[in-house]
């Protein structure tokens, strides 16, 4: 992202699981910070969403969504888990708030579970074939 203060040009820097934050000073001075993607810092984009209808598409559809509002990567363990993900159509609305609670609510009612840490900055989901 290129930010441009006064007559200065800033560019935050950005990586899979990190970005930057940049702060100024009324002097024009810049300090730089790393932020990881899941820094309860950027809760505020969960609830800044509208609620999400799930009626609209696939469970993979959702998943997507929900990675990318919350600064994750999707992936699947398997083959059969992103085909079970792109089969399932769930019904009703959620939020994004919260993204990691929000996206386990909706996993645990169709058969899938989260297998990363919250702490990542992957979404990595399992499909439960034992029920």
């Amino acid at each position: 992202m290129q930010i441009e203060h006064r007559s200065h040009i800033e560019v935050a820097r950005a990586l899979p699981g990190s970005g930057e934050q940049l702060h100024f000073t009324e002097q024009g001075l810049v300090s730089r910070a790393a932020l990881s993607t899941t820094d309860p810092y950027w809760q505020w984009i969960g609830f800044a969403s509208t609620a999400y209808q799930l009626d609209n598409g696939t469970l993979d559809d959702y998943l997507h969504k929900s990675a990318h509002e919350c600064g994750l990567q999707l992936k699947y363990i398997d083959s059969g888990s992103q085909a079970a993900a792109k089969t399932i159509r769930p019904y009703g609305t959620t939020s994004l708030s919260g993204c990691l609670g929000a996206i386990d609510e909706v996993l645990v009612t169709n058969r899938l579970h989260r297998v990363s840490s919250d702490d990542t900055y992957e979404l990595v989901i399992d499909f439960d074939k034992g029920n």
